[in-house]
Parts: C-alpha cells; structure tokens; sequence
C-alpha cells in the first residue's frame, strides 16, 4: 500500500529577500494565518487603485498614488516604452515556474504590473515593476530576490530578450536593472538555490531585521528569541560591538517582541492561568468627546465663565483631520485639496518640529 505525500508549499516570489536569508522560515511558517496592520491596509487601497478597483482612498493614498503613476511614466519614457497598443499592460497576473525551471520544487509570483514591446531592434522587451507603499528602507532594485524572481517568471512566460526591473516606492529613487543574454538564465539558478534551500528539512534559520520583519513565525522563533536575549545583555558601551550592529540587532528585535507580546495577549485572553507570572490587565478608561459635541461643549465652558478664547485653548485640531473634513464637504482631490488646505491655514497654523529619529541611510 502506498504512502501518500503531502505537496510542499510552493514558494512565493514575494517571499523570496527573506528565504534568501532564512530559508527555514518558509517551512515554520505553515500554516500560520497572515497578520495585518495600519500599512498593510494602506498597501492593500493603493495597489487596488493601482490595478484599476474602485476604493475609497485617503488624501495620504491619493497623493501615494499620484507619485507611483507619475514615477512609472517617467521609468517607461526613459526606456522608450510605447503606449498601448504597441505595448501590452499586464496587472496582478499569477504565474507560476515551468518544467524548464532549474529547481526540485516550482515557485509562483504575481507582478504588480508587466509592460510587454518589440523594441526598434526587434527584441522582445518586459518592464516589470514592483510597487512599494511603506516609507522606510526597501531593498535596492539590484539586491531585490523578489523583483529577480518576477522577472524570471516573465521571462520564461512571454519569451522576453531584454528584461527590466524597477521598484516604484513615493519618495525614492527608481532604479531601472537591465538583464538580457546569460544574465537571465543565472538569475533564474539564483532563484532556483534559494527555492530548494527553502523545501531543505534541514534549511539554516537566521535571524536579522529583512527576514522577520514580515515572517509569522517570528514570535516562536528560538534564532529571533536567542537574538533578543544576546541584545538584553549587551552593553551599550560594549566597544567590542558596533553600533552598526546594535542598531541591526535593534530593528529585528522590535519586531519580534511584538510579536511575543502580542501572541502573550492572544494566549491569556483565551486561557487567564497559561503563562506564569503574567496576567492581561484592563486596559485604562479615558474620556472622549465626540467631533459633534465640540461646539455644544464650548458653549458649556462659555457659559461656566470661561472666555471664548480660553475654551479654544481647550481643544485642537490635527492638519488630518482638518484635510479630510474639507475632501469630504468640497469633494476636493490632490493638488486642488493642498490648495484650499494652505488657503485655510494661511496664517493660522504653526509648524513643529519632532525630535530627530535614527534612520538608514538611503
């Protein structure tokens, strides 16, 4: 009687900086459910207004989206891409590697878009861009394993001659890689290596800021835990380590204590006893007054002997708060919506400056 095996889970391009690192984390991190926070939200509306979907966007999303269309015209002008219909637009396609693919095991990748021309030498040519929402560091466009694995997919799908790669995030450069000729099929053993380390039952686990800063398993990671504890008992003073390296120790154990508080809070809310020596505390009450109790309030304080001045001191008003109100009550849009804003501000308003932050260097 035969055995039957379960199919191992095909790597996703997307997933591929990390494993180029950690190639054990594609097996620990089975059956995981996928987490979500406030900039993955924001990633999610814009490459769906990207792709064409209709979806409500903020005045921070409009803008986020102005600058990725207008950085992808100027990266197309600059290769001479033509428009439509000499050149073909593929958005979101799901491909998946081939039997040609150098590799025990396939891989899949959805591009966020793929423009597909004859060049005037008559090669066949593909721009494949990858959009990038956040504003911290991203991997550069030549060290991108991600971008790589797009364009090995779609180089072997359309039969592409000269591939282009480019990153498109708001606020950074866009850097354009060219591969034609050998370059294609050693970028597509490149993928390969990392693919099959992943599939490795006895695949190395590392750990530093790139791979956990989206792994899930991250939180029962003992190479994530074992970092932590080294960082907790070194000296900031330690002249025998870095600040380079601290600050790199730093940014991944950030991560991975919130995702041990978080994965803490998850496991007492369902079990109160489970973890020794910890409980889940309430959380502390504050007051809130509602927007549209803002005016009955001022007349409150007026009325209690307070001059009206004095009862503005009393509240605020964020520059969000002020910009979305007037988009919703003028149907205002992007450069038109910056204008009405300054206008109403003019004079007003007061800028302040925010402690300085810790950054890499760009």
């Amino acid at each position: 009687m035969s055995k039957s095996k379960t199919r191992p889970r095909e790597v996703r391009a997307s997933s591929l900086n990390r494993l180029a690192f950690c190639p054990a984390s594609h097996r620990r991190e089975e059956g995981k459910a996928d987490k979500s926070d406030a900039a993955a939200a924001t990633g999610n509306r814009v490459h769906a207004a990207l792709a064409g979907e209709e979806v409500v966007l903020s005045h921070e999303d409009e803008k986020m989206v102005a600058a990725i269309i207008q950085n992808e015209a100027e990266v197309m002008e600059m290769l001479g891409v033509p428009k439509p219909p000499d050149a073909k637009l593929i958005r979101e396609e799901r491909l998946k590697s081939g039997k040609r693919f150098p590799a025990k095991n396939g891989f899949t990748g959805k591009p966020d878009a793929v423009w597909v021309w004859v060049d005037s030498q008559n090669q066949k040519c593909a721009l494949v861009i990858d959009y990038k929402t956040g504003y911290g560091h991203q991997v550069p466009t030549d060290e991108s394993a991600q971008l790589q694995g797009y364009g090995v997919l779609v180089w072997r799908k359309y039969g592409i001659e000269r591939l282009y790669l480019a990153i498109i995030q708001p606020f950074y450069p866009v850097q354009v890689v060219e591969m034609e000729g050998r370059e294609l099929p050693a970028a597509e053993a490149t993928v390969a290596e990392i693919v099959d380390a992943a599939h490795d039952p006895h695949a190395i686990a590392q750990a530093g800021e790139l791979q956990c800063k989206f792994c899930k398993a991250k939180e029962d990671c003992p190479e994530a835990a074992a970092l932590v504890i080294e960082l907790a008992r070194t000296h900031p003073n330690d002249l025998d380590t870095s600040l380079t390296d601290l600050l790199e120790a730093c940014a991944t154990a950030e991560k991975v204590i919130d995702a041990i508080r978080a994965r803490a809070k998850a496991t007492l809310q369902g079990k109160p006893d489970a973890i020794k020596g910890w409980e889940l505390k309430a959380g502390h009450k504050r007051t809130v007054i509602p927007s549209e109790s803002i005016g009955e309030v001022l007349e409150r304080m007026v009325a209690a002997g307070c001059s009206l001045p004095e009862a503005h001191e009393a509240t605020s008003i964020s520059k969000s708060k002020l910009v979305a109100t007037l988009r919703k009550a003028s149907g205002l849009r992007g450069g038109e919506l910056d204008e009405k804003v300054a206008e109403v501000l003019a004079g007003l308003s007061e800028e302040l400056e925010t402690m300085p932050r810790l950054e890499r260097s760009k």
